[in-house]
């Protein structure tokens, strides 16, 4: 099932399998899920992170154009047999070694500390809104869209997007600054290189995203969801072992997870058959460059117009812009998986920000407090709406009273308490109860939260902050 709902750009949501979104899509959605940690409490701080990026990133490119001349004086030194000049140019190379690599440890370490603390608060937030006026409860009965999984979304799919999200800006900055950088390079020696060079990167973009890109998105995203269904079936087994072997049910378990499991192996069998044919195509397009660029220089060097060293210069400049140009078809498979991560949190985000009804009401019941439990002409409804439970009904208890509730299975007695205790608010009338610190509701299913026997009995946190306070 896929979800996706909007928070804050006004986008519907829809069940079913969910589908690669185009580009437009893909970037609208990045934007509002990557721009929620730089407008935060923390903006300040990932704002200047992002700043100390794009300097490192200049310093790397700069550093990397001075390679290039180094490089170029040694292979000339070697060509024309001039020792001081090769010797003096290999020292340039040992002082370029000590700018290097410095810079490039602290840049990695940036890059990593902003991923971490991105991955902080995109977490924190999303364990906020989950746990806010009981979404999670709201997303496990369906009254907040049809969204699977949300547990793998927050703990998994998060870590990936911060983690590829912030890899592939800081490579689009540098790519960028490559482009800056060496096209003035090669458009010295030949403004042909520049022409060539264009068009070839051109051409394979195309067709890796044409012909690999849709496809490769969907398998990812078909198998991200496979994977959760499989570890949620085995969860689901877990949490319910004994009754599971009570009805002996283990054969039927297996058989299930065993399904589940051939699915996804079907997925990813298809998708590592698309990587070998994307592997096919780039391992081709990338061995035909190394031609591209002699095509151009050599003749100029047999014309004696440009020095040897000029030709590795050249050769190095030409494959450095060319995999700033061809960024998609290096990294398409990361891509893949960064598009269905994308979506896949931005619907997370949009079920935890949608009102649980479609017009915004709280669903027609209202409730207040009182040091009484009563319900006044009420009328209940599932949350579908579908079918009506209760209609017009009315009681009232004062303090000390005790009421007993009878009815066959299924007649409406679990979901009276849905209604008091504000879970279920479809139907109209008024319910009245003491305040939420006052009253306690022991579900059908007993819960035991982890920790040590005083948290056992005190639980929740609100019930152990009065005992500290008393």
């Amino acid at each position: 099932s896929a979800p996706s709902s909007s928070f804050g750009l006004g986008v519907a949501g829809a069940s079913g399998p969910e589908a690669s979104p185009g580009i437009r899509t893909l970037l609208r959605r990045f934007k509002s899920v990557g721009a929620l940690y730089f407008r935060s409490d923390r903006a300040r701080r990932a704002q200047r992170q992002a700043v100390l990026l794009l300097v490192l990133s200049i310093l790397k490119t700069a550093v990397g154009v001075v390679f290039s001349y180094i490089q170029k004086g040694y292979m000339t030194a070697l060509t024309e047999k001039d020792v001081p000049l090769f010797y003096r140019h290999l020292l340039y190379v040992l002082g370029l070694i000590v700018v290097a690599a410095p810079l490039y440890a602290y840049f990695a370490y940036e890059r990593g500390m902003l991923a971490l603390e991105w991955r902080d608060w995109l977490t924190r937030h999303l364990l906020g809104k989950y746990f806010a006026n009981r979404k999670y409860f709201d997303l496990q009965r369906g009254l907040a869209g049809d969204l699977d999984n949300p547990d793998q979304r927050i703990c998994n799919d998060v870590a990936s997007y911060v983690s590829v999200t912030a890899e592939l800006a800081v490579v689009l900055v540098e790519k960028v600054l490559n482009i800056l950088a060496f096209s003035s390079v090669l458009v010295s020696v030949d403004v042909r290189l520049m022409v060539v060079l264009v068009g070839y990167a051109v051409f394979g973009s195309y067709v890796t995203t044409r012909l690999f890109g849709r496809k490769l998105m969907v398998l990812h995203n078909s198998a991200l969801q496979q994977a959760a269904d499989l570890r949620f079936a085995l969860i689901r087994v877990r949490e319910n072992a004994e009754s599971v072997a009570f009805y002996r049910g283990e054969t039927t378990e297996e058989r299930g997870g065993l399904a589940l499991l051939g699915l996804l192996v079907a997925t990813l069998k298809e998708q590592v058959l698309w990587r070998r044919h994307l592997t096919l195509f780039t391992t081709c397009y990338h061995f035909a460059t190394f031609a591209v660029p002699s095509l151009v220089t050599a003749p100029l060097y047999f014309a004696g117009k440009v020095e040897f060293g000029t030709i590795s210069q050249v050769s190095m400049a030409f494959h450095v812009v060319m995999d700033a140009l061809v960024l998609v078809v290096d990294r398409l498979g990361e891509l893949s998986a960064f598009s269905a991560e994308t979506d896949r949190i931005y619907a997370l985000l949009g079920a935890l920000a949608a009102p649980r009804h479609a017009d915004g009401s709280t669903g027609g019941i209202l409730y207040a407090e009182a040091q009484t439990v009563s319900m006044s002409n009420l009328t209940l409804r599932t949350p579908n709406g579908v079918q009506t439970l209760a209609d017009g009904l009315s009681v009232h208890l004062q303090p000390g009273e005790s009421l007993l509730v009878m009815g066959p299975s299924g007649s409406g007695k679990s979901s009276l308490l849905r209604a008091l205790a504000a879970l279920w608010t479809d139907g109209a009338g008024t319910v009245t109860t003491p305040p939420h610190e006052d009253c306690f509701f022991l579900p059908q299913r007993p819960y035991m939260p982890h920790g040590s026997l005083r948290d056992q009995l005190l639980f929740p946190a609100s019930l152990q902050r009065r005992v500290r306070e008393e």
